[in-house]
């Protein structure tokens, strides 16, 4: 079975890290997708996380070679998502996702509104902020954390918000601390699903390698079109997937 899957799950990760890499987003495609070829919701969640190391690690490359990651910020970021992921990888085998989802929908549309009616500039340029806004920003990694663990589809979207909103960067430079961030927050959750048995490997690495490959191109693109691109993209991104959580 996992033979003639395998072609098929190295396409998904290819496609949907063309946009992913940039703006987040693959695991709406990714999750429902091994779900449909048979996957329970929690192996699904634990065997894309495994597919997204391809992604981070070349977005981590690509971004930095563009210096477009706050290592600080992204480093910090990491440990406080971390703490939330282990409170929420124990937690994900036990409650259903179907509220977590919906809750976020409603989330991103909230944010979504806030987004087009603040002033152009906001991502676009990097501004300095408070250090009040600065904690806020990182206390919201740990419940992002839970959320990241339980469901997965969605959380790197809120991750750009978060790194916009409440430490002033552009929005290439959110995507890039983002990967930092998140890549810390993967590894802790592959070793805690691993030790839980519910990743499938084969799968997991065949995402893993078209993640890669998709990731190289999509950001190399990004990269050059530069943050308007970016909002552009995100905006839509999180509009799709407003909708596929909520629904």
């Amino acid at each position: 079975m996992i033979d003639w899957m395998l072609p098929i799950v190295f396409l998904l990760g290819f496609v949907t890290s063309l946009y992913a890499v940039n703006v987040g987003g693959g695991g709406l495609i990714i999750i429902p997708t091994l779900i449909f070829l048979g996957f329970s919701p929690h192996e699904a969640v634990a065997t894309g996380l495994l597919g997204y190391w391809g992604l981070n690690i070349v977005g981590i490359y690509k971004f930095n070679g563009a210096k477009k990651i706050n290592w600080k910020i992204g480093i910090i970021g990491a440990a406080i998502i971390s703490m939330g992921s282990l409170s929420g990888s124990f937690l994900m085998i036990r409650i259903p996702v179907t509220f977590f989802e919906k809750l976020i929908g409603f989330f991103l549309i909230i944010i979504l509104i806030i987004l087009l009616l603040s002033r152009e500039g906001l991502g676009i340029r990097k501004r300095e902020l408070s250090k009040l806004k600065n904690y806020i920003g990182y206390s919201l990694f740990l419940p992002l954390g839970i959320y990241a663990a339980i469901v997965g589809a969605g959380g790197a979207i809120l991750a750009s918000y978060i790194l916009v909103f409440f430490f002033g960067l552009t929005f290439l430079e959110s995507s890039g601390t983002r990967k930092v961030t998140l890549f810390v927050n993967a590894f802790v959750l592959v070793i805690s699903y691993g030790f839980h048995g519910i990743i499938n490997w084969p799968v997991g690495f065949a995402l893993f390698v078209g993640n890669a490959i998709g990731a190289y191109i999509g950001s190399s693109f990004a990269i050059s079109k530069g943050d308007k691109y970016m909002r552009v993209l995100l905006i839509a991104m999180t509009v799709v997937s407003a909708v596929i959580l909520v629904m």
